[in-house]
């Protein structure tokens, strides 16, 4: 959306660009100071620019609150985005950080920070240092993740796929430093949502199959995977469940075997005097739940 801090020199380019397939009107506005939040409401555009010095900004040392949504001719809108922009009263860094705000465990995680000099004169330009730190949980609840010298220096954090944890929330900090005057010092968060992928859950035969009433029927879904583990690899961890209905016509109901009673699924595989021949118009219907904690899914 925007920098986290700009000072008296600086300028201000805010963006909030959305892909849609309609066209969007845009929804900004201030939560903390009246006159910035009236001109921002007259704003409909993806971008809005603050000049240089900001004077939209009047306060100085003040972090204003910053809010955007769009909304369709539907009157379907966004998530409102949220930005905390300090206007510091003294020259210094300009710092912000782009990235994606979710990523799935599979994933390669890539935030990009940058900084910029102040623009005002007499500011000396010397060489920028940068220092992250990141924290998973939240406030006084999270734990520091141990980064390396290297990773912890440059201004682009990676992290390879299966180092962050799925279901987590990690915060990001990047400070920046002008060596030429320590005293330039400005940092920037980015909040990042790893997710774990879903389970893959298949059957063996694809979805549909013809079996002979002397036939035995074994139902198999053992390539069924979670990909953070990889396919084809064996995991204990994968829980399945069978279920079967018996479609006639339009209507379904629950799978008897020969006897009249349930149909046992604690055996996966089923003889053929279990189950009764089915009719040109009528089928059975097997699915399993493939679960794993919390994540499953089923075919």
């Amino acid at each position: 959306v925007g920098p986290s801090s700009v000072d008296p020199c600086g300028f201000v380019e805010l963006s909030y660009v959305v892909t849609s397939p309609r066209a969007l009107n845009y929804f900004w506005s201030c939560a903390n100071n009246e006159n910035l939040d009236s001109l921002l409401r007259s704003k409909n555009a993806a971008q809005v620019k603050l000049a240089k010095g900001t004077p939209e900004l009047e306060l100085q040392d003040f972090t204003y609150e910053i809010h955007v949504h769009a909304t369709d001719f539907l009157g379907v809108s966004t998530a409102t985005e949220t930005l905390q922009l300090r206007k510091s009263g003294t020259a210094s860094l300009a710092v912000s950080i782009a990235g994606q705000t979710e990523y799935l465990t599979t994933q390669d995680v890539v935030v990009a920070g940058s900084a910029t000099y102040s623009l005002c004169s007499g500011s000396a330009n010397g060489n920028l240092m940068y220092n992250w730190e990141v924290t998973d949980g939240d406030g006084a609840l999270g734990s520091s993740l141990l980064l390396s010298t290297e990773q912890r220096s440059k201004p682009q954090l990676y992290f390879a796929p299966a180092t962050l944890v799925g279901g987590k929330r990690y915060k990001a900090v990047l400070t920046a430093t002008n060596e030429a005057d320590l005293s330039h010092t400005s940092t920037a968060s980015f909040e990042i949502a790893v997710v774990s992928p879903a389970l893959v859950a298949l059957i063996a035969g694809g979805p549909s199959m013809s079996v002979s009433q002397f036939a035995t029927l074994s139902l198999d879904a053992s390539a069924s995977y979670d990909p953070e583990v990889g396919r084809g690899v064996a995991d204990a961890g994968l829980v399945f469940v069978w279920s079967c209905v018996m479609r006639v016509g339009d209507q379904e109901r629950p799978c008897l075997n020969s006897q009249g009673t349930a149909l046992d699924l604690s055996q996966t595989t089923i003889s053929p005097q279990s189950l009764p021949v089915t009719s040109a118009s009528s089928s059975y219907i097997f699915s399993v739940l493939v679960s794993k904690g919390p994540r499953s899914s089923s075919a």
